[in-house]
């Protein structure tokens, strides 16, 4: 008796109206900044993928793509060694105990190792191109405020010139 009245209950469950819906998350992500934007899109945080890329925030880019570069080439399969000698010989037959033993000379890889370092390294990519973005548009105005100031200044220099050479005349 007690189980039907709790599943009755559960299927009339109304969700709070405190709790944010994901319809109101959608509309609100084409207004927030573009960090959020990207953590949302790559499903990765600015501070995860900096872990994962053992870098600290302060990191150059050349810094950021030699540890990249380190830990994929970590995390890839290894090259198939290809022997001359091998390939003029025909193959033996191999018995079924030796083709379960796993080579000592081969590295383990992880490729869901490396889809990590790939995404992380996307997330600081998409960090950094969305902060050059936002300088260069807050940039275009300053540089038009800096050239007003800078003519503003050169006609003060020219009309303080001009006002020298005619009490000189004087």
């Amino acid at each position: 008796m007690e189980m039907g009245r709790q599943a009755v209950s559960n299927a009339t469950h109304k969700p709070d109206l405190n709790e944010p819906s994901q319809q109101s998350n959608d509309k609100n992500a084409s207004q927030a900044n573009p960090s959020q934007h990207a953590t949302k899109q790559l499903k990765m945080t600015l501070d995860e993928a900096h872990l994962i890329l053992n870098v600290k925030r302060e990191a150059s880019l050349d810094d950021i793509q030699h540890n990249y570069d380190h830990l994929f080439k970590m995390n890839s399969p290894p090259q198939p060694k290809v022997d001359p000698k091998a390939e003029a010989q025909p193959k033996k037959p191999q018995r079924r105990s030796h083709l379960n033993k796993v080579k000592p000379d081969t590295q383990p890889y992880s490729h869901y190792l490396q889809s990590k370092v790939v995404r992380a390294f996307e997330r600081i990519q998409a960090e950094q191109s969305s902060r050059i973005e936002t300088e260069k548009t807050e940039d275009v105005p300053g540089t038009d405020q800096n050239a007003n100031q800078d003519a503003q200044s050169s006609d003060k220099a020219q009309n303080t010139e001009s006002s020298d050479k005619t009490e000189k005349k004087d």
